[in-house]
């Protein structure tokens, strides 16, 4: 009997006797666990960056035209679409001319020359532009005495920016006459006899007094 329980129970593996001859038997607790596992751990990591650090730098600016100019040189001048009044002898270009040529034409008077423009005022009346003044704007500007006694006491004041130069060509012209430089270019020149003319140079870049 207990050989054939035996035979029995080894064609159901579920069944395992009690080892008795009761012929009682019990599952068997067959247990499976599956631990396996799947891990993906794996990660993608884009560091990558791109860094743009070009710049562009604009070389081609228009210089600045606030800036002094370097001694000897001229600032920018323009034409204007009409003549200031300041320019009694008319405009040609950028060229402002003032006319003294009458007989005390612009005697104990005062001329201010317009900026951006090329000043010269002609004394070639006789006392024409005594104690006359001349307020030079940012331009080259020229005062010119060429009659006599044309230009005594004249007061010339030198811009900042433009050359500046005085002539004392008529006999007697520019006694008693001064001028006062600015940062650019300053002369003074006297060709005619008795021209005593004071040239205060301050901080021209070159001043050359020839009086």
């Amino acid at each position: 009997m207990t050989a054939l329980l035996w035979i029995f129970f080894a064609c159901d593996p579920g069944k395992i006797p009690l080892g008795d001859d009761s012929g009682r038997y019990r599952d068997s607790e067959i247990s499976s666990t599956d631990d396996s596992s799947t891990a993906d751990d794996s990660s993608t990591t884009d560091d990558s960056s791109t860094t743009d650090d070009s710049s562009t730098t604009d070389d081609t600016a228009p210089p600045d035209d606030s800036a002094p100019p370097e001694c000897g040189e001229e600032p920018p001048l323009t034409t204007p679409n009409s003549c200031p009044a300041a320019c009694t002898g008319g405009c040609v270009g950028e060229v402002c001319n003032v006319d003294c040529s009458d007989i005390a034409a612009c005697i104990a008077t005062s001329i201010d020359c317009p900026d951006g423009m090329r000043c010269a005022v002609a004394c070639s009346g006789i006392s024409a532009c005594i104690t006359l003044t001349v307020a030079c704007g940012d331009g080259p500007c020229a005062v010119d005495c060429s009659g006599i006694a044309t230009c005594e006491a004249l007061q010339v004041d030198c811009g900042d920016t433009g050359s500046c130069a005085l002539s004392c060509s008529g006999s007697g012209a520019c006694n008693g006459a001064s001028q006062s430089c600015g940062a650019n270019t300053c002369t003074s020149t006297c060709t005619g006899a008795g021209n005593f003319p004071a040239t205060e140079c301050n901080n021209s870049c070159d001043c050359q007094d020839g009086c």
